[in-house]
């Protein structure tokens, strides 16, 4: 029994501090303000979903029960100010238009003219110029030294 409470606790303390971000993002008037995400692991896992560009959809139980009243009512409630939620404003990346037939003709562009350099006997730009491997200075005295 004991760890049934423990652990019931431990969920509604996480789903306080949930509604505690989601009010956070939903009051319109508290533009910039402060959301607790690090309150509990719960809010830390949906940091990414809550904040960012994502759709979230919820869920809610409700009873059609008269002694049930209170937890419908505070669930609709609670999926309300779900639903008035804003993400904050991120700026997003602005990118140009991608075209990637104008990506392959400058990659054709580069190719031909390193063909050209190539054909006329030139290192292509940007490459480091071939060098002949060279001998050890004292490697031709040795040779000579040994003939005589």
């Amino acid at each position: 029994r004991g760890q049934r409470l423990v652990e019931g606790r431990n969920i509604n303390r996480s789903l306080l501090s949930l509604a505690n971000c989601i009010n956070a993002l939903a009051d319109r008037t508290r533009k910039g303000a402060h959301v607790p995400y690090r309150d509990s692991k719960l809010t830390r896992l949906l940091k990414d979903s809550l904040s960012g560009t994502s759709v979230a959809a919820m869920l809610c139980a409700v009873s059609p029960s008269s002694d049930q009243y209170e937890e419908t009512l505070n669930t609709l409630k609670y999926a309300n100010r779900a639903k008035q939620m804003t993400p904050p404003q991120v700026p997003q990346r602005q990118e140009g238009e991608h075209n990637p037939l104008q990506e392959q003709v400058a990659v054709l562009r580069e190719l031909q003219g390193t063909l050209v350099h190539l054909a006329q006997g030139m290192t292509p730009p940007g490459a480091a110029p071939a060098t002949q491997p060279r001998q050890a200075q004292g490697a031709g005295r040795r040779q000579g030294r040994r003939e005589r």
